[in-house]
C-alpha cells in the first residue's frame, strides 16, 4: 500500500505470517515497485524490511542480503534453510 506521508510504498503483514511478502508473486511486485523508484519496506508488527531494485533485502540498519543465501545447503545439517 502507498504511504500517504511519504513516497514509500509498503507491503503489511499479519503478525502471524511476518514473512508473507517473500512469496514468490507478492516479492516479484514489491521489486517491480522498488525498480520504479518507490523506496519499499516490508513490515510486521515492530518488524520491518526494506526491499531494493536488484532484489536483495535486508532490516534496516544491516547488510543486505541476496534472496539465495536462503537456498544454499546449510553446511551443519544438509538441510535447506527457508
Amino acid at each position: 500500500m502507498d504511504d500517504v506521508d511519504s513516497d514509500e510504498y509498503h507491503a503489511v503483514c499479519e503478525i502471524e505470517k511476518p514473512f508473507a511478502w517473500r512469496n514468490p508473486l507478492v516479492f516479484k511486485h514489491l521489486v517491480s515497485m522498488a525498480k520504479s523508484g518507490r523506496i519499499v519496506v516490508a513490515k510486521s508488527g515492530l518488524r520491518a524490511w526494506r526491499i531494493f531494485d536488484d532484489g536483495r533485502w535486508g532490516v534496516q540498519g544491516l547488510r543486505p542480503v541476496s534472496i539465495r543465501c536462503f537456498l544454499e545447503p546449510c553446511l551443519h545439517n544438509n538441510s535447506v534453510l527457508l
